[in-house]
């Protein structure tokens, strides 16, 4: 029987860092259509009036989301360095969404998707009360590859 794939296994990485205390993360993939026009039918073939509607591709794009605890301390990747990549640095990065090995869960591969991305959005959030959050955006900027590798052990 296949195992269910535990979403804690899940992470994302920034210029190869794994991003600080994720909560959720989210890869969406999406392929842009456009209908092709049809063609009205010939006088003898008007009962084909209803045709089924096709499709041309007209690009491919991704998008990672990431919610994850915010930290005071300077720890690696976490709120305080997306902030000075945005103010000071560069928002184009290195991304990956990926699972994690563990022996606690026995899996046969482990899959890494991976791209350039854009940070189109940072939201840094203080609740009145509770843990002080931020949500991030990552745009892909070109291809997003999949490489998966089986486990061995």
């Amino acid at each position: 029987m296949a195992g269910i794939l535990p979403g804690k296994l899940m992470t994302t990485t920034v210029n190869g860092t794994a991003l600080r205390c994720q909560m959720d993360a989210t890869l969406t993939i999406s392929v842009n259509v456009t209908e092709n026009e049809s063609c009205k039918p010939s006088a003898e073939d008007a009962y084909l009036a209803n045709s089924w509607v096709t499709q041309s591709i007209d690009n491919k794009s991704w998008e990672i989301t990431v919610s994850a605890k915010a930290y005071a301390d300077a720890i690696e990747m976490s709120n305080s360095d997306i902030g000075e990549l945005l103010t000071t640095g560069s928002p184009i990065v290195q991304v990956t969404f990926m699972t994690t090995q563990t022996t606690d869960y026995d899996y046969d591969e482990v899959f890494v998707y991976s791209g350039e991305a854009i940070i189109t959005n940072y939201t840094l959030n203080g609740p009145q009360t509770g843990d002080g959050t931020y949500d991030l955006t990552f745009t892909g900027n070109g291809p997003l590859t999949l490489t998966r590798t089986p486990v061995t052990t």
